[in-house]
């Protein structure tokens, strides 16, 4: 018996509809491609411009895997309301195309035939969930990573067609390596950062830290400095990280860039924060999160032989921004960042830690 085999669930496509736009994930087996009709959380209005202009970032579903499908079976789906399925056999043309709008969402329609050999079409408008764009959006413009996702999917569909269907990709700049003005723009973006951060802040710091570590300064220097590229458990990420107060209830940390300035994803349950993080010569790695807050650690050897761990934490909000700082509820922050110094303290004090993470 030949059984079918799972290879891929493209996690989000959107379809036309008379009444409003259809969410499906695409399951690709080696024999069909399973609709599985998702739940509409979104307006119509809300889907329709997103087949525009692409996610809407700060939307919190959770983007599905091969895995949450594991225990039902192909047949289950195939029946279930709402759901259809395309046989790759009877696919006769793939055609990715290039969205026409600003934000370029890109399409990919499928010809095929049916049962009683009608000749039908669909188009999917390759429009990932914002879970997933949202860390993407670190290192990469949203166009490149909508365009990515299109080209990923095109990819996964291309590996199922019979041999003589047709194969149309559009060519999108950018797609096989990046155009020199995409690269001058991440460069300059980098550069800003860095800029930014060895910019020192003008105004006093509104909290103030200072712990004296038993750890020699060398020691303590080579592993705080110890960011680099990867993905990481909160276990196993750079030891300086667990000194951030939205280091709490983190489930994955991703770093990119170096040697001096990085990009790093803190992901959790219901959402994502990018921040930047910059070393310095002065033994300092100052922290920019989104809106107000910049965090600078520096640390210093002492007479005794310790280490001396300062952090001084700034307020950057603009003076348009500012005015909603108290929604914020900063004692309440100041509070979940001393909590975060004494992680960071215990986790030097843990003689079971590694030497260097």
């Amino acid at each position: 018996m030949n059984d079918e085999q799972r290879l891929a669930l493209i996690h989000r496509v959107i379809i036309p509809d008379v009444d409003y736009p259809k969410e499906h994930a695409v399951l690709v087996t080696d024999k069909r491609l399973l609709f599985i009709r998702q739940e509409k959380v979104r307006k119509t209005l809300a889907l329709r411009g997103e087949m525009r202009w692409g996610s809407e970032i700060a939307s919190p579903v959770v983007a599905k895997s091969l895995s949450d499908y594991e225990d039902q079976t192909i047949e289950s789906l195939s029946s279930a309301a709402g759901n259809f399925t395309i046989a790759t056999s009877s696919i006769s043309e793939l055609i990715l195309l290039k969205g026409k709008h600003k934000y370029h969402v890109h399409q990919i329609e499928l010809k095929y035939r049916t049962d009683s050999n009608r000749k039908k079409s669909v188009v999917l408008y390759m429009v990932p969930l914002g879970t997933y764009v949202k860390p993407m959006r670190a290192t990469q413009s949203r166009e490149a990573v909508l365009r990515d996702y299109a080209v990923a999917s095109f990819k996964i569909l291309e590996g199922v067609l019979p041999a003589d269907a047709k194969r149309s990709e559009l060519p999108v700049a950018g797609t096989n390596e990046e155009t020199p003005s995409t690269t001058r723009k991440a460069e300059r973006t980098m550069d800003e950062v860095s800029q930014r951060a060895s910019k020192r802040p003008t105004s006093a710091p509104i909290w103030h830290f200072e712990e004296m570590l038993q750890v020699p300064f060398v020691r303590a220097k080579s592993e705080f400095l110890a960011i680099r590229e990867g993905e990481f458990s909160p276990k196993t990420a750079p030891l300086v990280l667990s000194g951030l107060k939205i280091f709490d209830k983190v489930k994955r940390v991703v770093i990119q860039g170096g040697p001096t300035v990085f990009r790093i994803g803190f992901f959790y349950d219901h959402y994502n924060m990018t921040v930047t993080a910059s070393i310095d010569e002065q033994c300092r790695v100052t922290f920019d999160a989104p809106w107000w807050y910049r965090g600078e650690y520096a640390l210093a050897p002492t007479d005794g032989g310790g280490t001396r761990l300062v952090l001084d934490v700034y307020n950057k909000a603009s003076k348009l921004s500012a005015w909603a700082l108290p929604l914020v509820g900063l004692e309440t922050e100041k509070r979940k960042q001393f909590a975060a110094m004494g992680r960071l303290v215990k986790a030097w004090k843990n003689e079971s830690r590694p030497e260097s993470r």
